[in-house]
């Protein structure tokens, strides 16, 4: 029985003109399991969104026959009505950071199906398969944003599985996963296929495709195979071609002296994610609890050691390959390497600065053009004229994106794949003595993927010091040594970490390198960035909410809510000095039987102070005085009477009151009680005919978007910091305007004026998240869609 039809199926991106599919055909039994596969650009997660009708067909047509459709419903037109507890389609898009709605595991596993409308013991029940199925029903209490981004891609594959879709796409869902967890998650999929299940299961990895019955390959848009794995199997010419074999290009260098130089050291660092990654309330709420018994292993596991004793010595022109399963800190190490966070014990030193290209980096690309991106870390350590051109045509050109060709390219019109090098070729291009690669190939095809493990060999050649993470095996023996950070604790962080100076090997944990005084010559302390702002950032995009046990957080989400907007309401609408007082201690009181911390909130409020006087200034400065009250002072026009200071007053108290209600709202209640609770109280309405959902949820967006923005701009400020965009005193050059502007050899770089330096420094964080915010906002609505809300 036929499930999927696609009759000459053509697509243009409107923005490109670039043909992403061309005349495609072929169609999909019920039941049927296929893996598309094909290089970066060649149309496939195109197809994959034009399926799951996200997409309309530029031409053709695309047909889903649904297991109750008595006709098939053209690919544009509204999903029809399907059997009880399933959905037509359901969809894994390949950039799980955009696909992740609720603030806990749990909350975004059940957001599916609850739009379905299901009763909460199917949705407890489908939530608990979901998750166990991936690995994370321990986890399925904690923030989504607290996890690593191979946690977050199981997350997101248990949100889908949970609505038991009848034909599930993945477009490069398991990406990211560790080889264990890829094993459980094909081996589940197997069973769902043996029980009926249709799948397409989009590609890079060869024995991942063998899994199907049944292969489609596409080549630059059109399709170019269509037939069994046994047909596939038999053109071993194509699969060659498909999947080159991973082999270095130079191997000169590969068996290194043992006397080079240390390039970057671990001395007994110890690290866990405490006070600089979770907040003082979680650990003081969790203490507070512990005496309940899971409330005391909960507070265990915060302070869970990611890192402990952990000493590593990486040699200069070695190639290192970081291996653990997702959770196990492989970027905990990095970004502890290169400043980004702070050991809590040991010390970490290297020659010069250590850079890092972050998971998914391309995310953080700002530029307009290729050739701008990659200037931009050089130019703000100073270069200018023909060397820096020199510099970046270099850098992109090892990256194999052709200077002549991709130098004036918009990277909006760049592929997936193309802006993973552009972002490789930025940090390539900061010439550092230690390179920090980050999961520099997932989402890669494998010509890709060769192009980039040589790029790093290459590097090493060159005498740099060079470490990658991996999932895979095969690029961990490209490298000449292997260390494998263990085991992961609660899908956490690393409760062991082994390490290896062997080449090609791995082993027991701790450094082989013996310390050697000419070897370790130039060896400085890693200088720390500065991440207050970022620190900020990490405790917002975890968001507020923390399950502890306290008379607000057992309160039904209903009355959870009225009492909010009650108090809420009241300290804005009260403007007796007096009166307001009262509430401002109301206020405290009910923040503090949430459990939220005093302390902290003080510490909140006095971020607030500054802003709060300068206000009050203004207040004294522009309202008028009463007619006939006495001025305490005046000066030059500007007076003070009693009634702007009650004015200020009454502004200070508002604020004072706001906050704690504020802060403790959003710590006892998370965004499923906010999404129930308001469709409860809104019930009245639907009698009306008012759809009291899309309000309901309105509402909870603003509470749940405030911390996917934050996150969106910490990867940025990781990215800046890493490249030096965010230190007006690093930033000594004039930014580019594409190529044109590389092209004047010989032109210096003005020194900014004082009075915009920090204007001019902050530019490349402000623009960056105005883009990325469009962008996540429009895949959230993506998200929604595949959710089916």
């Amino acid at each position: 029985m036929i499930h999927l039809r696609a009759e000459h199926v053509s697509f243009i991106y409107p923005d490109r003109s670039i043909h992403a599919l061309k005349d495609v055909s072929f169609t999909v039994e019920r039941g049927e399991y296929i893996a598309v596969l094909g290089a970066n650009g060649s149309g496939k997660s195109t197809l994959a969104r034009l399926i799951a009708g996200f997409l309309p067909c530029t031409s053709g047509r695309i047909e889903l026959y649904t297991a109750s459709a008595e006709s098939p419903p053209l690919q544009n037109e509204p999903r029809v009505s399907v059997p009880p507890l399933t959905v037509p389609t359901g969809i894994v898009f390949q950039n799980v950071q955009n696909q992740i709605i609720g603030e806990t595991a749990a909350a975004d596993t059940a957001f599916g199906p609850e739009n379905l409308g299901l009763d909460k013991p199917v949705i407890e029940k489908r939530c608990f398969e979901s998750l166990s199925l991936v690995g994370l029903f321990d986890s399925r209490f904690e923030k989504t944003a607290s996890l690593s981004q191979g946690q977050k891609q199981k997350l997101v594959l248990a949100g889908i599985a949970a609505m038991h879709p009848e034909l599930m796409i993945l477009d490069e869902a398991l990406a990211m996963t560790d080889p264990s967890m890829r094993e459980t998650v094909l081996d589940f999929l197997d069973e769902r296929h043996k029980e009926g299940l249709t799948l397409i299961h989009v590609t890079h990895d060869l024995d991942e495709a063998l899994r199907a019955e049944r292969i489609i390959v596409l080549d630059d848009g059109v399709l170019s195979f269509d037939g069994s794995v046994a047909e596939l199997k038999r053109k071993r010419n194509f699969i060659k071609t498909l999947f080159p074999p991973l082999v270095r290009e130079n191997v000169s260098g590969v068996q290194k002296k043992g006397n080079a130089p240390c390039a970057l050291r671990f001395s007994s660092v110890d690290f866990s994610y405490t006070a600089n990654t979770k907040s003082a309330s979680d650990r003081t709420s969790k203490a507070a609890d512990s005496s309940a018994g899971k409330a005391a292993a909960d507070l265990s596991a915060d302070f869970s050691a990611v890192f402990k004793n952990f000493s590593l010595d990486i040699r200069a022109g070695e190639l290192t390959a970081i291996t653990g399963p997702s959770g196990s800190g492989k970027s905990t190490l990095f970004e502890l390497a290169c400043g980004l966070l702070k050991p809590d014990g040991g010390n970490i030193s290297a020659r010069g600065r250590p850079v890092l290209a972050l998971q998914l980096s391309e995310s953080a690309l700002f530029e307009e053009f290729a050739a701008d991106d990659a200037a931009f870390g050089p130019q703000n350590r100073g270069l200018s004229g023909e060397t820096l051109r020199g510099r970046v045509q270099e850098a992109m050109n090892m990256c194999g994106l052709p200077f002549k060709d991709f130098a004036d390219r918009r990277i909006h019109t760049l592929s997936g794949g193309e802006k993973r090098k552009l972002a490789l070729a930025g940090i390539i291009a900061l010439e550092s003595e230690v390179y920090l690669f980050d999961e520099p190939t997932a989402g890669l095809d494998p010509k890709s993927r060769l192009q980039v493990m040589n790029i790093l060999a290459a590097l090493a050649e060159s005498g740099k010091a060079v470490v990658f993470s991996t999932h895979r095996m095969d690029e961990a023996a490209f490298a000449e040594r292997r260390i494998d950070i263990g085991r992961v604790k609660k899908e956490g962080f690393a409760s062991a970490v082994r390490s290896s100076a062997a080449p090609r090997s791995s082993g027991a944990a701790g450094s082989s390198a013996k310390k050697n005084s000419a070897q370790d010559k130039g060896l400085q302390p890693v200088e720390e960035a500065d991440t207050s702002l970022l620190d900020g950032l990490r405790r917002t995009s975890s968001g507020l909410y923390t399950k502890v046990s306290s008379p607000l957080h057992k309160l039904p989400p209903p009355a959870k809510i009225l009492l909010f907007l009650s108090l809420f309401i009241a300290s804005l609408c009260i403007q007796h000095i007096g009166a307001l007082a009262v509430c401002t201690l109301i206020a405290l009181i009910y923040a503090r039987i949430a459990r939220f911390s005093l302390l902290r909130l003080g510490g909140l409020f006095l971020k607030f102070v500054p802003w709060l006087i300068l206000f009050a200034l203004f207040q004294c400065i522009f309202f008028p005085a009463a007619e006939g009250e006495a001025v305490y002072a005046a000066f030059k026009g500007i007076s003070l009477t009693p009634s702007k200071l009650r004015l200020s007053a009454a502004t200070i108290l508002h604020a004072a009151a706001a906050l704690p209600l504020l802060t403790g709202f959003m710590y006892s209640c998370e965004s499923g009680e906010l999404l129930e609770g308001f469709k409860k109280l809104l019930v009245p309405l639907d009698k009306l005919g008012i759809k009291t959902k899309y309000l309901s949820f309105t509402f909870v967006l603003v509470f749940r978007f405030l911390p996917i923005l934050a996150d969106t701009a910490s990867q940025i400020i990781k990215t800046q910091l890493i490249r030096g965009g965010l230190n007006s005193d690093e930033r000594r050059g004039l930014k580019t305007a594409g190529r044109r502007s590389l092209e004047k050899s010989g032109r210096g770089i003005k020194k900014r004026k004082r009075p915009f330096s920090r204007l001019r420094s902050m530019l490349p964080l402000f623009v960056p998240l105005i883009s990325q915010t469009l962008r996540r906002a429009e895949a959230f609505g993506e998200t929604l869609d595949a959710r089916y809300f």
